[in-house]
């Protein structure tokens, strides 16, 4: 299942670095233990490619338009509370468990393991998120 979730996201890598900066593939590799880390509250252990949250590396802000690319291990019951997206796309790959989503447009639903959401919030639509599942993380 990793190697997969690898190749789709440097699939994803290389569409985006072709269409929105470059006129030749880029190809970077960061590998997964030099990520950041982020801790909330007991419930989000979260490792960051790129800087965010209390995670900030200056050689590290972004990749083209891609700016966040986390790999959040959220605690069962845990989750993201009600928060703005506003010009972005989000991707979420449940690798494990299941993510629990809602939005103030009255969408929701639970994206399980293996699925992939993809969600274009626009402006102004707020969305909170949490693990599905109420057990580890």
């Amino acid at each position: 299942m990793k190697k997969t979730f690898v190749l789709i996201f440097l699939s994803i890598l290389f569409l985006m670095g072709f269409i929105f900066q470059e006129t030749k593939p880029i190809f970077v590799l960061h590998k997964a233990n030099t990520r950041g880390l982020n801790e909330a509250g007991g419930w989000l252990l979260s490792r960051p490619t790129f800087s965010f949250g209390d995670y900030y590396d200056p050689q590290r802000l972004n990749f083209g338009a891609l700016r966040v690319l986390n790999d959040d291990r959220v605690k069962g019951g845990g989750g993201f509370g009600k928060h703005p997206h506003e010009n972005m796309e989000i991707v979420s790959i449940v690798l494990h468990g299941g993510l629990e989503h809602h939005d103030n447009a009255g969408n929701g639903g639970v994206v399980h393991e293996n699925e992939l959401q993809i969600m274009n919030p626009g402006f102004g639509v707020r969305n909170f998120r949490f693990k599905y599942s109420k057990n580890k993380l």
